[in-house]
């Protein structure tokens, strides 16, 4: 992606698709199209890391295929049997989503 960038516009997002997406460290990462809302920013799922970020489609590109085989790094995990404070039960979940 560095030898040869995107070119603003080529992409065309649609919810579910994995694309390769800009971070805000300026590298590229494998991200998952999540929604699309009317002011065409996108909510993206980075499937490698597991954070999440509302972007632009100048900061998507058609992800290559051969990084479409590589499963998800990043893996969705609940706690069972788990009791929270009510105090800090919002900071908790505000942390996780971040």
């Amino acid at each position: 992606m560095a030898s040869s960038p995107p070119l603003p516009g080529s992409f065309t997002a649609k919810r579910g698709d994995l694309c390769a997406a800009r971070y805000t460290d300026d590298e590229w990462y494998r991200a998952k199209v999540e929604k699309i809302n009317k002011d065409n920013t996108i909510h993206v799922h980075y499937v490698d890391y597991g954070n999440k970020e509302l972007t632009t489609v100048s900061r998507l590109a058609v992800l290559p295929s051969m990084f479409h085989a590589t499963p998800s790094m990043a893996k969705e995990y609940c706690l069972a049997c788990i009791r929270l404070d009510y105090i800090y039960t919002d900071l908790f979940t505000v942390n996780l989503r971040e």
